[in-house]
């Protein structure tokens, strides 16, 4: 087994490279090569989605929403039961941050 050596202290440059080899702030880097696209890469690549979905069960698999968000598409009694969760869940928050406005008073006046 190897022991880690610690090097004294300035042992190694700290100091900033210059400027000139530093990108001026803002700057585009320039890719390395070309950007690689679904079109473009490999095949395994393109093989994979079609591996997972068979591997993964399709209760387990996200169904497609096409109108995901559309309140109008959401039943009336879950529409319900979600504004009485939300007006339960004001009430508790009210009701708690109401507890702390009168403890902070009592530890104020009690001080």
């Amino acid at each position: 087994m190897r022991a880690p050596r610690a090097l004294p202290p300035g042992a190694v440059d700290t100091t900033p490279s210059p400027a000139a080899d530093r990108p001026a702030p803002g700057a585009a880097v320039a890719p390395a090569g070309p950007v690689k696209t679904r079109e473009t890469a490999s095949a395994g690549y393109r093989l994979t989605p079609d591996a997972h979905r068979a591997a993964v069960a399709p209760a387990h698999q996200r169904p497609a929403a096409s109108d995901a968000g559309d309140p109008s598409r959401t039943p009336t009694d879950a529409q319900t039961a979600f504004d009485d969760y939300r007006a339960q869940a004001r009430e508790t928050a009210s009701a708690v941050q109401d507890a702390a406005n009168r403890r902070a008073r009592a530890e104020r006046t009690a001080a």
